[in-house]
């Protein structure tokens, strides 16, 4: 079964203390008002509330500079049962498995001294494998009414492609690791298989 979703995502990701943005030694004029960053070669970065999601997921992002304000980033996120069921919204999705990919472009805006150092536009595409299961209740010999009612099991089987947009900016800190808060808006394309169903 093929499902069409619009999605909007907001998101607060913890880099690494490796990723930093360090200030340019480009001089600058006294006349100047804005501070210029140049960004290191490597960026790791996870985020941490992908522990909460509907599928849980520990993941970890590598950022490479290309160009002067151009980088292209790849995430990959394992899918597991990383946290209480209780935690879970819903018995839809328990015992969950599989892997996601994430791929994008980003592209670095100047920003002026202040709070937030940095912001970035990044389109993105990105594809999930996953499988779990969930509880529904089904009809036996339902043909003219049903004998009976069984709350049983199933398997489902997910695979999702998708594209996106994403808006962010990144406040640096003092202490090494900075914050890069997002929102991503875009489209995916879901298909569902269902198996072990009585």
């Amino acid at each position: 079964m093929l499902k069409y979703r619009l999605i909007v995502l907001f998101t607060l990701a913890l880099g690494s203390a490796q990723a930093q943005f360090v200030e340019s030694e480009k001089e600058t004029s006294p006349q100047q008002a804005s501070s210029e960053y140049t960004l290191p070669k490597l960026i790791l970065r996870t985020n941490i509330s992908g522990l909460w999601e509907t599928l849980p997921n520990i993941n970890l992002a590598a950022e490479y500079h290309l160009f002067s304000m151009l980088s292209t980033e790849l995430e990959y996120a394992r899918i597991g049962p990383w946290v209480k069921e209780s935690f879970i919204e819903s018995n839809d999705y328990l015992n969950p498995k599989g892997y996601r990919l994430k791929g994008a472009l980003k592209m670095y805006l100047d920003m002026e001294e202040g709070d937030i150092d940095v912001v970035y536009i990044a389109p993105e595409v990105y594809f999930r494998s996953a499988s779990y299961s969930r509880f529904r209740t089904f009809g036996i010999n339902c043909p003219g009414g049903c004998e009976y009612y069984q709350y049983s099991e199933m398997n489902v089987q997910e695979r999702t492609n998708g594209v996106s947009f994403r808006f962010g900016a990144i406040f640096l800190t003092k202490f090494g690791a900075n914050f890069d808060f997002y929102y991503s808006m875009g489209y995916q394309r879901i298909n569902l298989t269902y198996s072990n169903q009585p």
